[in-house]
């Protein structure tokens, strides 16, 4: 008995030490085979010894063998948006909830760097991370979008789509595991206005180096004339019987 009692306080330790360690995990639970929960952290009493068996991931994870990402829910702790993270072993299931709050420190770095936003949407097309967070908090779905509907699957490339009023061009890329999909989008006025200043400034230094060309050209001519110039001088001195020059 004090051998299972020190290896459960082995293990809690351990996957205590895994959310110090990694601060985008919410909790960690152990299952064991029949889906009913060992080891946990931190750790709830109410939870140990209840049964998930139930649960849509632990089904699929037993039948596939393979890791299991849910869709994403708000958590009742945090209210953060949050995943189910399941993982098959020998003798169970290693479930972690992850918070994706993290990932919105990418999302307001895009912004406060240019002119872009990005933002990442679930496999839904339930935005989970924005610069704007009430966008998140109130899981704002883009279904309506071509790019986010799910019956069309993950894609990627570049897409212009319309969005409250506003048009927007876009470079998607598909995270296959997730099933997510990143955006990062910028207003097509201000994309087109980018491209007609690289245009005027192209048109600038078109007329710099013609103008500069010119200059050149001048100053060459202007060496190569001088003699031609004085030789007509003197030609003429000599028409008009200035014999002595």
């Amino acid at each position: 008995v004090d051998r299972r009692l020190m290896r459960s306080e082995e293990v809690s330790a351990y996957l205590d030490s895994i959310l110090q360690r990694n601060l985008q995990f919410e909790a960690i639970v152990l299952l064991d085979a029949s889906g009913t929960v060992r080891h946990m952290s931190p750790i709830d009493e109410n939870v140990l010894g209840t049964n998930l068996s139930g649960q849509p991931f632990f089904g699929r994870v037993n039948r596939e063998r393979q890791p299991y990402w849910s869709t994403t829910f708000i958590s009742l702790h945090t209210g953060k948006p949050t995943l189910v993270l399941a993982i098959p072993t020998k003798d169970g299931v290693i479930v972690g909830y992850l918070n994706l709050a993290a990932l919105n420190v990418v999302t307001n770095r895009v912004r406060a760097e240019g002119l872009a936003t990005a933002l990442i949407i679930d496999r839904e097309g339930t935005i989970i991370a924005h610069p704007d967070p009430r966008k998140v908090a109130e899981r704002e779905n883009l279904g309506h979008l071509p790019f986010a509907n799910p019956r069309r699957g993950g894609q990627e490339g570049n897409v212009s789509y319309a969005d409250d009023g506003v048009e927007y061009l876009a470079r998607l890329s598909f995270v296959p595991q997730t099933e997510w999909t990143v955006v990062v989008a910028v207003p097509a006025h201000e994309a087109l206005a980018l491209v007609t200043r690289v245009r005027m400034l192209f048109g600038a230094g078109s007329l710099v180096v013609v103008l500069m060309a010119v200059a050149i050209a001048f100053l060459t001519l202007r060496k190569v004339s001088v003699p031609l110039v004085q030789l007509v001088r003197d030609a003429r001195k000599i028409a008009e019987g200035d014999y002595g020059f």
